[in-house]
């Protein structure tokens, strides 16, 4: 059961990324792109003293999940600044139905849950589902036909990530050292997909003489806060992923961070026109999951 304290201590480091930008309203190319430099190099220093996987198939994941990677957090980054922290996370409910489903293929204790206890496997799908909905039900005022051309392309290539990157890490050496690895190439994978995003932006913009700096005002400030909150979320999540039996029950749990957003709304007096209904029914949908899970 630790995969759900991982999952929730997520929870919060997702709420404190997508609220930073909320906040500083930085260009999410060129954040990304500082961010997880600097974060490239404070991953270098531990992958130095663990041992690495020998297995070909984990750097395929790793390159494919820094891909995917970069391509989720720019996404959050351009949609927090330009919305807010909640609609930011409006891919979380897509992926975490499409992880549960992809997974199942992999899991070898699926079958024989399906015949020893056919109602708790019905159960769970039914919180995965509900959770979704609610989650979805939260957003109402905030899905549209622009938002959804973003989220979906998000949500498959983060479904296929995680896949990829929990088959990877559970299947050589042990699973903190295989995380402190793919946590290290991941992020020089995005600093390498970013950088080329914000050159070929940079390009552009000097075709058509407008300014586009590659370090602008702020970004100092934002290139350490979202450091702080992407290095700690990369190695949490990953962790939580690699002990969840279900990589989609970690997904589940991360439904909670918009919940957590709508309070923190309230909280500051920030306009808000999510359900606070759908938020409490996903909360009790969580908590019937991990219980369900547990059993």
């Amino acid at each position: 059961m630790n995969w759900v304290y991982f999952s929730l201590l997520q929870v919060f480091l997702s709420a404190g990324m997508a609220e930073s930008n909320r906040r500083l309203q930085l260009d999410g190319v060129r954040l990304n792109f500082w961010r997880t430099l600097l974060l490239s190099g404070l991953f270098s220093i531990p992958a130095c003293y663990v041992p690495w996987p020998h297995a070909n198939g984990f750097y395929v994941a790793a390159l494919f999940s820094g891909v995917a990677s970069a391509v989720a957090s720019i996404a959050i980054f351009t949609m927090s600044a330009r919305f807010n922290g909640r609609v930011a996370l409006l891919q979380v409910p897509i992926t975490t139905l499409m992880t549960f489903l992809a997974w199942l293929p992999f899991d070898t204790r699926f079958p024989v849950m399906v015949q020893q206890a056919p109602l708790q496997v019905a159960a769970i799908a039914a919180c995965l589902l509900c959770a979704s909905l609610c989650m979805v039900a939260m957003q109402r005022h905030s899905i549209g036909a622009d938002t959804l051309r973003i989220i979906v392309p998000v949500s498959m290539l983060a479904t296929a990530s995680g896949i990829a990157g929990k088959l990877a890490i559970s299947h050589e050496g042990t699973l903190t050292d295989s995380i402190v690895v793919i946590s290290f190439l991941v992020m020089v994978t995005q600093t390498l997909f970013s950088g080329a995003l914000m050159l070929r932006t940079a390009r552009h913009h000097a075709r058509e003489a407008t300014p586009y700096p590659l370090f602008p005002p702020k970004m100092h400030k934002g290139m350490v806060i979202m450091a702080f909150w992407g290095g700690s979320g990369c190695y949490v999540s990953w962790l939580a992923i690699g002990l969840a039996p279900n990589p989609g029950y970690a997904n589940a749990v991360f439904l909670l961070t918009p919940v957590l957003m709508l309070f923190y709304h309230k909280a500051i007096g920030i306009k808000d026109d999510a359900s606070p209904l759908a938020g409490t029914v996903l909360t009790l949908a969580i908590i019937a999951l991990v219980i369900l899970s547990a059993s």
